[in-house]
């Protein structure tokens, strides 16, 4: 393997790292709005409602973060010639009908995208750390 494609796969696998880390920061942000969102649903209030989107705003600036990395991952996949397709985004509109609309029911709602989104989340998380097992593996000739 010349030297230039050693290069190029570090690079996928820094990428993928940084990419592994902003989604563990984006998974600690939606559990927090998560937690929140739990208060929030059993009588928790305005305040807790105020602190459940403050910490989905956290989330959202997290997310779009990880959106970032796994961008520039996928650049450096394909500098590897390896591809894949991984899209992470939250639906802003739950949010803004949740702010003025608080009742059970739209909690709920809430509630369970935010479980998807965890669940997404982590799917995503998974496939990066497989390829970049796969990056290592290909790099010490296995």
């Amino acid at each position: 393997m010349n030297g230039y494609y050693t290069t190029e796969i570090d690079e996928a696998i820094v990428a993928g790292r940084s990419a592994v880390q902003a989604l563990n920061r984006a998974e600690s942000a939606l559990e927090g709005a998560r937690s929140f969102g739990l208060w929030d649903m059993f009588g928790g209030g305005f305040i807790s409602g105020m602190m459940k989107h403050s910490k989905m705003n956290d989330a959202q600036y997290e997310l779009e973060n990880a959106q970032r990395e796994l961008a520039r991952f996928k650049k450096e996949l394909s500098d590897v010639q390896m591809t894949g397709t991984i899209n992470i985004r939250f639906d802003g509109l739950v949010k803004f009908v949740d702010l003025f609309c608080d009742n059970v029911l739209v909690d709920m709602m809430v509630q369970s995208k935010i479980k998807d989104m965890l669940n997404h989340l982590r799917d995503t998380r998974a496939q990066v750390e497989q390829t970049i097992r796969r990056l290592e593996q290909y790099k010490s000739g296995g």
